[in-house]
């Protein structure tokens, strides 16, 4: 129940613009991309009753505890396979649980990744194994399986948020809301960062409404269909006013006690 309660408060922005974005009896197409465990899946389906989700998790041990949570649960779809940009068998790194120190009590599989984790990263020391998983494209999947669009995409795919968005082919024009984590630090060697990720988005036609592009290291973005942006003002409003916060306190401010501290020699 905690963490249930924990993921519907980690929610609220997303559900803010999807409120914005959908009526809540429409039929709309979700892509959870990265699904760990199918639990903000399944907080989707409770808020879409008419929604259909698919889920894609290609680590054996997620994809079992997301089979498990959304037992007789009809409108999602839960999927072994990896988004790339191609089709076959490629590497993929899970997560040692017991060899990963974390701060995370189950060892945190979430960060288990197609790419090698960086050994320079401070905050958790990560111990992978490597296995072969299945992958696919979003737009070849979509062919095989007669979905003709997708409205909304939740990416948490631990590096390689661009490789997903480019597997979208030509969905990426129909969707109209995407929530993706991205990161300014290099957690896994040779990873996409959020700039890229921004410029390709802006080049396709997103705005980003929510997200601190500044972060030291990661944070969760949502960008939104440019031509809809009036229906989102207030969270972009609200947005740009707590990175102008986050600014002040961690760049404006030390820089400016810096300076008085080399000014009387403190």
């Amino acid at each position: 129940m905690e963490m249930i309660n924990k993921i519907k408060q980690d929610l609220s922005t997303i559900f803010k613009t999807l409120d914005r974005a959908f009526k809540h009896e429409e039929d709309i197409v979700i892509f959870d991309i990265g699904s760990l465990n199918a639990l903000e899946a399944i907080e989707f389906g409770k808020k879409f009753v008419n929604s259909k989700i698919y889920c894609f998790e290609p680590n054996p041990p997620s994809y079992k505890e997301c089979l498990k949570n959304t037992y007789n649960i009809k409108n999602i779809e839960i999927v072994n396979k990896a988004i790339y940009t191609s089709e076959g068998n490629i590497d993929f790194y899970p997560i040692n649980t017991e060899k990963t120190i974390t701060t995370h009590s189950d060892g945190n599989p979430g960060a288990s990744s197609l790419l090698k984790a960086n050994p320079d990263y401070p905050y958790e020391k990560y111990e992978q194994n490597k296995i072969s998983v299945e992958s696919t494209r979003v737009d070849k999947y979509c062919e095989l399986n007669q979905i003709h669009s997708i409205d909304f995409a939740w990416i948490d795919v631990q590096g390689v948020g661009l490789t997903v968005l480019k597997s979208f082919g030509e969905f990426l024009t129909r969707l109209k809301v995407i929530h993706i984590e991205a990161e300014n630090y290099e957690i896994y060697q040779g990873q996409e960062m959020f700039k890229e990720i921004n410029e390709y988005l802006t080049s396709k036609g997103f705005l980003l409404i929510a997200g601190n592009s500044r972060t030291n290291y990661l944070d969760n973005f949502i960008f939104v269909r440019k031509v809809e942006i009036f229906k989102f003002m207030d969270i972009l409003i609200k947005s740009r006013f707590n990175l102008l916060k986050y600014r002040i306190r961690f760049n404006l401010i030390p820089r400016l006690f810096n300076k008085i501290k080399r000014i009387f020699k403190l």
